[in-house]
């Protein structure tokens, strides 16, 4: 099989997490998830001092401690979705962006991944070995979702974390990348979950990894 990385983004409320999890598995492949990417940061060799020393902040200094060193106050459904990207210092501080990049291209290296977000389908755009995944949806069985999942007591609560989490991610891709996040151009393969179900989604996407 030539492909060696997956990289797969989603909109919140349309089973991506499980998604991503089921194709790990059913190829053999690590899942990398927030958490995972945060140990793998640790473990690039990058001081950590001198990541806390960048910036004066000290809300940001307390968080990149986090990060860093794995706490689990940051691994929770608030990594995912509902945190405002664009007013979060981790993902706009320069020196945050560029490690997990560092920290990307190297597990790339590594091969036999699904990385689940972090603009990985961006950072590793040009390498062959990867496959890009976007999987969507639509407004009324996204709000199902994001309620079951705990996100929002209500349909009216749902529609509010579904239109800031849109709005936050397009703005972010805009912004740091100069990209259009839900352009199928900057994918290998777009899904739709409304009518596919988890299973049928990983199979899709096993089926193109192996025949790439």
């Amino acid at each position: 099989m030539n492909v060696r990385m997956i990289t797969v983004s989603r909109q919140i409320g349309t089973n991506g997490e499980l998604i991503a999890r089921r194709v790990a598995e059913e190829l053999g492949f690590r899942y990398l998830d927030e958490e995972v990417i945060q140990q793998a940061a640790k473990s690039a060799g990058v001081p950590l001092e001198a990541m806390i020393s960048a910036e004066h902040a000290p809300s940001f200094k307390r968080r990149m401690v986090d990060v860093l060193t794995g706490s689990r106050a940051m691994t929770s459904l608030a990594w995912y979705d509902p945190t405002p990207l664009l007013s979060n210092p981790l993902y706009t501080s320069e020196h945050y962006r560029a490690l997990i990049c560092e920290v990307l291209r190297a597990l790339a290296k590594e091969g036999e991944a699904v990385v689940l977000g972090h603009a990985a389908q961006i950072t590793l755009k040009d390498r062959w070995d990867t496959l890009k995944v976007l999987i969507s949806g639509s407004r009324p069985l996204r709000v199902l979702h994001v309620q079951e999942m705990g996100l929002a007591s209500d349909e009216a609560a749902a529609l509010r974390v579904i239109a800031s989490s849109d709005s936050e991610r397009t703005a972010f891709f805009e912004r740091f990348h100069n990209v259009t996040w839900l352009s199928a151009v900057n994918y290998d393969l777009c899904l739709n979950t409304d009518h596919i179900g988890v299973p049928q989604a990983v199979g899709l996407i096993c089926e193109a990894a192996r025949r790439r």
